[in-house]
């Protein structure tokens, strides 16, 4: 069963309808679809820590956007993928929600190109984390203190995959920053995320 976590967004008022790629609102969704039980539980984890650690320095808000983050596991209850089911109903799930405005996932290429048929028809930006420092434009490296930061919050060193999970969430945040007053079209956001910083 895929579960939720909320880590920001919670206090917004607005409806958000969505024509073609515009999200009307300032009310965002952001999901992450990984593997969090099973053999790959633990990397999955790992990234899903990362992500949630560059959520929350941003304080769940990108300017006048207010975020919510949805994490599903792409593995159903008994751990099995069921045919990739799951990965599909994670995948539908960002899709049906008129606020989304970005999927992080899926854990492996295989994965994601099956996601990914279904991403593309709501035009979202898909990051998938496990391509490492590939699906980050322009080769970013972690920002100063993040092993610091990561072990205050979680307890433990973070591995490579908590890194590609924090820079795939940090690529989606500034993405949507820097698509400035568009950060609700999906098009837009998208876009600014091909561009790569600084540009």
């Amino acid at each position: 069963m895929a579960a939720a976590l909320a880590l920001g967004g919670c206090g917004a008022t607005d409806s958000a309808k969505v024509s073609g790629a515009q999200v009307y609102g300032t009310s965002l969704s952001v999901y992450s679809s990984l593997p969090l039980s099973g053999p790959q539980g633990n990397a999955g984890n790992q990234m899903l820590n990362g992500e949630r650690l560059a959520f929350s320095e941003r304080g769940g808000k990108v300017g006048e956007f207010i975020l919510t983050f949805y994490s599903l596991n792409a593995l159903a209850g008994d751990g099995s993928e069921k045919g990739n089911g799951q990965l599909a109903l994670n995948a539908r799930r960002a899709v049906v929600d008129p606020k989304s405005i970005a999927y992080i996932g899926d854990f492996d290429r295989r994965q994601t190109e099956l996601s990914k048929v279904i991403v593309d028809q709501a035009q979202l930006l898909q990051v998938a984390p496990s391509a490492g420092w590939e699906a980050i434009p322009g080769g970013r490296r972690p920002a100063p203190g993040f092993q610091a930061a990561y072990r205050r919050q979680f307890g433990e060193s973070p591995t490579d995959d908590a890194l590609f999970g924090y820079e795939a969430m940090n690529a989606v945040l500034d993405a949507i920053e820097r698509a400035g007053s568009d950060g609700g079209n999906r098009i837009a956001v998208a876009d600014a995320y091909r561009a790569g910083p600084g540009n």
